[in-house]
């Protein structure tokens, strides 16, 4: 037997499925209508828009964007910042913090654009399985030029992608080929033998020393990816 709606002012014929490019549920309600969660909530839940505030975006962006810079001054202006996780449309980071912006990320790295260059890290082996971000529904290399298009659109420019651990896969030559065409310059930093154990190895020329330099002229480097194990931190240490 179908259970009832509480009464919550939610339409009787509301359908709940999931939208491709987004990591939590869109509602279609009567009319055919789509509303994001954030406008289904505000509508149908009006006691969570009361909800305290757990994030101050203002504050967030302020205080980073001067320690970012403080911190880039105390390395002599050459510092190299790994961003983790989502830097567009981090709904989860919504979800759990009230207030937060999803794309606040994107807010502090335009803030701090004349000061940056961005690079962008992917694992060859992702490129070649054709992993699938288990959140956007899609793979890492349609992610990576997304995320290119993302920075694109607040004005930011990437520097150039690291394909890591490459090896001579026609699906990796094919995506350098992609990126190349739209004027994005790629390098090539091959697997270490013997990494992260062999540390004298991995510090000679033979190892971080073999990896080609990342040209860059701004005293901030914003390391990203996207996803994990994507040679973000080695890529960093081999400059």
């Amino acid at each position: 037997m179908r259970k009832k709606r509480k009464k919550s002012g939610i339409p009787a014929d509301a359908e709940f499925f999931p939208y491709f490019f987004s990591p939590h549920l869109f509602f279609c309600c009567s009319g055919g209508k789509l509303l994001s969660y954030f406008t289904f909530t505000k509508r149908y839940y009006p006691a969570a828009g009361n909800m305290k505030t757990g994030f101050d975006n203002t504050l967030y962006l302020q205080e980073q964007s001067e320690e970012i810079l403080k911190r880039a001054r105390s390395f002599d202006n050459k510092l190299y910042l790994e961003f983790g996780g989502k830097l567009a449309y981090d709904f989860h980071a919504a979800r759990i913090l009230p207030g937060f912006d999803p794309n606040v990320k994107l807010q502090l790295l335009q803030r701090l654009k004349d000061q940056i260059d961005v690079v962008i890290c992917i694992y060859a082996g992702d490129i070649e399985r054709k992993k699938i971000r288990a959140d956007f529904g899609i793979a890492y290399d349609a992610d990576t030029l997304l995320i290119i298009d993302n920075l694109r659109e607040w004005g930011i420019e990437v520097k150039a992608v690291v394909v890591t651990r490459y090896d001579d896969h026609p699906a990796v030559n094919h995506f350098i080929n992609k990126l190349e065409r739209r004027g994005i310059r790629v390098y090539k930093h091959r697997a270490i033998k013997g990494y992260p154990a062999d540390v004298d190895l991995i510090v000679s020329d033979s190892g971080y020393g073999a990896n080609e330099y990342i040209e860059s002229d701004k005293p901030i480097v914003v390391v990203t990816g996207p996803g994990p194990s994507s040679g973000k931190m080695a890529t960093c240490l081999s400059q």
